[in-house]
């Protein structure tokens, strides 16, 4: 009776190894698994970390290179509107006797840095203000130059938009809100 207790105790223990050999097998592969998965992963992260930089890195250089496109567009602009004003002016000075009264608002943004002055526009181009900023601070300015001509039939004034080269008679601007009654005082003044 002990022999057979025995033999079963040792059935046992071998059956016992057997399930711990199995158990072991099993927890080694699960491990060798889950290691590939991990490598698989941290391979997946970094690629997906290395294209992210790529992207950043050419959306960067595209957004520098439409600064400088706008910069290149501003400065024609610019240059076109001054060639506007001298013609307008060149067309008003050969047709009768002028007197001209200025008003000018000009927006200027302080550097935080260097606490030198600069116009909206660079702000804006060195992200010291949003769009919508220079937007704003832009329509605040104005560049009004009223043109008093004598002629034959007496003094007719009329108000020269420096910016865009039209001219509003003092009522049309009025009218259409192109100039206040405070900048039209502005300039009777200057």
């Amino acid at each position: 009776d002990l022999q057979r207790i025995r033999n079963q105790a040792l059935q046992e223990k071998t059956s016992l190894d057997n399930t711990l050999r199995e158990l072991d097998r099993q927890r080694q592969q699960k491990s060798v698994f889950l290691s590939k998965e991990s490598q698989l992963l941290t391979q997946r992260t970094e690629s997906g970390r290395q294209k992210m930089m790529q992207l950043e890195s050419e959306l960067s250089s595209l957004e520098r290179d439409i600064l400088n496109e706008k910069d290149r567009i501003y400065e024609k602009e610019r240059t076109i509107r001054d060639l506007q004003t001298k013609v307008n002016r060149e067309i008003l000075n050969q047709e009768t006797q002028l007197m001209e009264t200025n008003v000018s608002t000009k927006i200027s943004i302080l550097d935080p840095d260097t606490g030198k002055d600069m116009s909206p526009y660079e702000a804006y181009r060195r992200g010291i203000i949003d769009r919508n900023q220079y937007i704003q601070l832009q329509e605040l300015e104005c560049d009004w130059e009223e043109v008093s001509t004598m002629g034959s039939s007496g003094a007719i004034s009329v108000l020269l938009d420096k910016k865009s080269g039209k001219q509003y008679s003092i009522e049309d601007a009025l009218r259409t809100r192109k100039i206040t009654n405070e900048e039209l005082q502005q300039i009777g003044r200057a």
